[in-house]
């Protein structure tokens, strides 16, 4: 049943109508799939013209499950700053991260847990701890860059080694040979990828044979080993450490984590950073050499700052930093930020069920053309200082919104920075004809098969 309506005016002058309760829109679709087919063909192009039919928040069934999906910077800003209490972590939507993070680490967890968690890691990612890491930073982006051979690169696998270089290194003080890399990569990576697999999959029926959960299990045998033998080698040294691993063996004394809680904590921020981060500096690559003008841009002004020593903010390096945060705003590392209503609870004048799985899209967010002028176009210019861009407040949310925002965006900042610097201070880019990105259908933004470009030493 519809509701009488009344319209309101958002902060980003879009008029809509809204209804006390009931009459949410839905993404029409027929058959058991629902619009799971659609999505399946093209998942970016399907989200682009939901959006477009439905507006900011719409509901869609794929398969046996239904998703409301917010899909604009005021409907996240609803869901996930102020309905913070009501949208929260759990449910059937958190259930297939469990095997990877357990239930109560600071990506799974609510309340009391999560802020001691939280309060305990966040020194480690204040702006001024990542700053006095930033020689480290850059030294581990160099000695990967240094291993590289001119050519055809799938530079996807470049920047994911750097990515994890960084991360295990900050994290557990560790330095990975290349195989090693490449296990543990590949491990994260398929893990991962099973996150919204698991989603729909989780709902069918037990005896619906699901590909790939075999390969599920040794891949994660692989993170398990890592992480394992690292607090094990600590634990018995006697020697915990200074570092996030460090800070964590620490809190199993002081507050009563076990090996297990340490473990899962270990894997989230150890994905948190590679991921995510690798993605974007993958895309920030690929988007300067089908630019040239701005990889020149970027050039000169890494020879300029970098030739007087290694920048502690990404802010030294202004234009490069445009660069990465438009590269964040086109391609949004994580697709989804899945929330469960733990309560009945009100979107965009929508009553919300409790129990429904509620998706924010910061890719509809990010791509939402209230808010950004030509969202399909990469242009640094948008967050030059002066910009009229975005034209919304949380249209921009790389980083996610409210009390769970990632914790290592500061880390992410200077990392991703100070990448497409050395880059392109040591390498031309071009791209490759024929070898186009492909997406696949995955919980963050990547490509089948990887990006590749041919690089040429400078």
């Amino acid at each position: 049943m519809v509701a009488s309506q009344s319209t309101a005016t958002l902060d980003n002058g879009d008029t809509r109508p809204l209804a006390r309760v009931g009459g949410l829109p839905r993404v029409e679709a027929s058959g058991p799939l629902g619009a799971l087919s659609e999505l399946l063909r093209d998942q970016y192009a399907a989200l682009r013209r939901w959006q477009r039919d439905y507006g900011g928040l719409f509901e869609v069934r794929l398969g046996p499950a239904s998703f409301i999906i917010a899909a604009d910077a005021n409907t996240a800003a609803e869901m996930l700053i102020d309905g913070a209490q009501t949208f929260t972590r759990g449910g059937p939507m958190y259930q297939p991260m469990k095997p990877m993070f357990g239930e109560d680490s600071m990506l799974t967890s609510e309340g009391a847990v999560w802020r001691s968690r939280r309060r305990g890691a966040q020194p480690h990612f204040r702006q001024r701890a990542i700053a006095k890491i930033a020689s480290r930073i850059d030294n581990m982006v160099v000695e990967v860059l240094g291993e590289l051979e001119p050519g055809p690169r799938d530079i996807y696998q470049v920047s994911g080694r750097m990515s994890m270089a960084v991360g295990v290194a900050v994290l557990m003080g560790l330095e990975l040979s290349r195989p090693g890399f490449e296990e543990l990569a590949g491990a994260v990576d398929y893990t991962l990828g099973r996150i919204a697999v698991g989603w729909v999959a989780d709902r069918l029926p037990r005896w619906v044979p699901v590909p790939g959960r075999r390969r599920f299990k040794r891949e994660l045998e692989v993170i398990d080993e890592l992480l394992r033998e690292t607090i094990h080698a600590r634990l018995t040294s006697g020697e915990l450490g200074d570092d996030l691993l460090g800070m964590l063996l620490h809190m199993s004394g002081d507050d009563g984590l076990t090996i297990e809680n340490i473990r899962n904590e270990a894997y989230a921020l150890l994905v948190a950073g590679y991921e995510t981060t690798g993605n974007s500096i993958a895309w920030g690559l690929y988007e300067l050499a089908r630019h040239p003008e701005m990889f020149d841009r970027v050039r000169a002004e890494a020879d300029e700052v970098l030739s007087a020593g290694v920048p502690n903010t990404p802010t030294a390096l202004p234009y490069t930093r445009q660069v990465f945060m438009e590269a964040l705003r086109k391609y949004p590392s994580g697709i989804w930020l899945p929330r469960n209503a733990a309560s009945e609870g009100t979107l965009a004048g929508y009553t919300i069920p409790t129990g429904s799985a509620v998706l924010c899209s910061p890719y509809l967010v990010h791509h939402d053309p209230h808010a950004w002028t030509e969202p399909e176009r990469f242009d640094p210019e948008r967050f030059a200082e002066g910009s009229d861009q975005p034209r919304s407040r949380h249209a921009y949310m790389p980083f996610g919104l409210g009390q769970h925002m990632c914790i290592g965006q500061h880390l992410g900042m200077l990392e991703g920075t100070l990448a497409l610097a050395r880059v392109a201070q040591r390498w031309d880019l071009a791209p490759i004809p024929g070898r186009e990105p492909v997406m696949r259908i995955s919980t963050t933004m990547s490509a089948k098969g990887g990006i590749w470009l041919d690089l040429a030493r400078r």
